[in-house]
């Protein structure tokens, strides 16, 4: 698929591209043509002038240097007083005979107006004819320029375009084959996660899906132990409940128009209530949970899902439970830093790798303590990180001192105002 995607990018920004690139070619070489053309024209209409000058004034024409003028311009020159041509045999023998040539000049009747005359060989001439009244007659002047130099001349300005042209195309071809494949890249990307995301949740679900199989075949052979198959079914379910809810979350906020529910949200007393619900869960693995708020002053409000706040802070917490080791204490602490809002959730245990603390936040990735713990899908820290882009802040991972890590969330307050920010000191509050 993203094969024949970037193959069709190709062939239509190369196409497009390669089609504007011939026609502005075409267009500057038609240009630079007709302006050639016009020059050959003004040089040869200026050489008639000369000639007309000359005859106009009376002045001696002499043949050797009619015939200079002829090999100069590759021109055949006929002069006729009162109809009687000047006895001159020409400085330069054009590929037609000039007899021929003038035969067809005169077929062409009194036109005036330059225009192209073909010879025996297909060659063109272009031909300038004027007459003048003088005392006491006419003179008539027959001019035939040879146009074999300038069609010369013009096919190698349309060679040397053409191999521009194609040089061109080479480049935006292999512009355009970049191009494609930086522009397919976030697509690839794209489906590559979710690719990996759909076989790691199938990879999740196919675990709790073979113990309740397993549990549902074994109280057919021991109904003694139904009860006991029975609870085994029971948490799988609500293992599977709470993977598919967590899927769910990442499926809406992955959405383009989801939009929360949003409402003023007093943090003081959500850090509170979560510490309080958390309390057990910590004592029953050795660690103690506590909670430190500023003293004087309460947290600006934020503007936002108290649920889903209450979620990505639990799920922090639930994280450095699983990870602290021994029986080091996890801290809660929110502090007000200007207007935004900091909650740090800190462990004392082994930490993270510097080369993990990004990956961390992927979906279904797991370190090597939680791997073990069928409770952790591997979906918490990313859920975190969507909740708290959703509410406009921003999740990082720092190294705590002495060991450990420190994730830290900073949310943006509802009040700004600078004549609010007041200095505060820390209280500590053990839960």
């Amino acid at each position: 698929m993203i094969r024949r995607l970037r193959r069709r990018f190709f062939l239509l920004c190369a196409g497009m591209t390669g089609m504007v690139l011939l026609l502005l070619m075409a267009a500057l070489c038609g240009v630079l043509e007709r302006e050639y053309r016009e020059m050959g024209l003004r040089r040869q209409q200026e050489l008639a002038g000369t000639l007309r000058g000359r005859l106009q004034s009376g002045k001696e024409i002499e043949n050797s240097w009619l015939g200079r003028l002829e090999w100069e311009n590759r021109a055949v020159i006929s002069i006729q007083d009162n109809g009687v041509p000047f006895h001159f045999r020409g400085g330069w023998q054009p590929e037609t005979p000039r007899a021929v040539l003038l035969d067809r000049m005169a077929e062409r009747g009194e036109e005036t107006v330059p225009f192209l005359l073909k010879g025996e060989r297909g060659e063109a001439y272009r031909c300038i004819r004027e007459r003048m009244e003088s005392f006491p007659g006419s003179y008539e002047l027959t001019l035939l320029f040879s146009l074999r130099e300038e069609e010369r001349a013009l096919w190698t300005l349309r060679g040397r375009f053409l191999l521009a042209g194609m040089l061109g195309l080479l480049v935006l071809a292999a512009c355009s084959g970049q191009l494609a494949r930086l522009a397919v890249r976030p697509t690839e990307a794209s489906l590559r996660a979710q690719n990996a995301f759909v076989a790691a949740a199938g990879h999740e679900m196919r675990s709790p899906l073979a113990v309740m199989s397993a549990s549902a075949s074994a109280i057919l052979f021991d109904p003694s132990k139904t009860r006991r198959y029975v609870q085994a079914i029971t948490g799988e379910c609500r293992r599977l409940g709470r993977l598919a809810d967590d899927l769910l979350l990442l499926a809406k906020a992955d959405a383009p128009g989801f939009a929360m529910q949003r409402e003023e949200i007093c943090l003081d007393t959500l850090l509170i209530e979560t510490a309080e619900r958390l309390t057990p869960l910590a004592r029953a693995q050795g660690h103690p949970l506590h909670c430190y708020l500023p003293d004087e002053e309460e947290l600006p409000a934020v503007y936002g899902d108290a649920l889903q706040l209450r979620q990505a802070v639990e799920n922090l917490v639930s994280n450095a439970v699983c990870h602290a080791g021994g029986e080091g204490s996890i801290e809660l602490v929110a502090a007000r830093e200007g207007h935004r809002v900091r909650i740090a959730v800190i462990d004392h245990g082994r930490g993270i790798a510097d080369a993990e603390k990004e990956r961390v936040f992927e979906r279904f990735a797991r370190g090597d303590s939680a791997r073990s713990n069928r409770s952790h899908s591997g979906l918490g820290l990313s859920i975190v990180r969507e909740i708290v882009r959703l509410h406009g802040g921003q999740v990082m991972l720092e190294d705590t001192p002495g060991g450990g890590c420190t994730f830290l969330i900073r949310l943006p307050g509802i009040d700004e105002r600078p004549d609010r920010r007041r200095r505060f000191r820390w209280k500590g509050r053990s839960q």
